[in-house]
């Protein structure tokens, strides 16, 4: 498997991805700084995104191909998207997620209150309404 920096012209790719696992569009082209995705012999088999705040960054748009979950491919492709993050001086990396919370705890995310995510982040098109009130928000400092 290879991790690459995604095109403009691979944002469809990104947003198929993300119709196939029912994630939001909604501020993808507008608010999304960087983008991987993962392949594998040439295919794309998945897909996750940063909007940047500062010091501070949205983790969003983590997909995985349907024929490839459950193989480590979600966790090889987040755990590069933090490296390459906090190499560029992000200190904290934010998410919003229905469902994933085990995932990303295992990964070193932890849920925290939304009073408590920086109003900078509250810019954000997943933040303003894209992902429900219910959604879990998480955070992993370092870096």
């Amino acid at each position: 498997m290879q991790i690459a920096p995604a095109t403009g012209e691979q944002l469809t790719i990104i947003q198929h991805f993300l119709r196939e696992s029912h994630l939001p569009l909604a501020g993808l082209e507008r608010d999304l700084w960087r983008a991987w995705l993962a392949w594998k012999d040439g295919t794309p088999i998945a897909c996750a995104g940063l909007e940047r705040y500062g010091e501070r960054a949205l983790l969003r748009s983590v997909a995985v191909a349907p024929p490839w979950r459950r193989q480590g491919i979600g966790s090889l492709l987040v755990q590069a998207v933090v490296r390459e993050a906090q190499s560029l001086a992000i200190r904290e990396i934010y998410l919003l997620t229905e469902g994933a919370e085990s995932f990303f705890e295992r990964l070193g995310f932890r849920p925290i209150a939304r009073d408590d995510v920086p109003e900078a982040l509250h810019a954000s098109a997943e933040w303003r309404g894209a992902c429900p009130q219910t959604a879990t928000v998480m955070v992993l400092r370092g870096g």
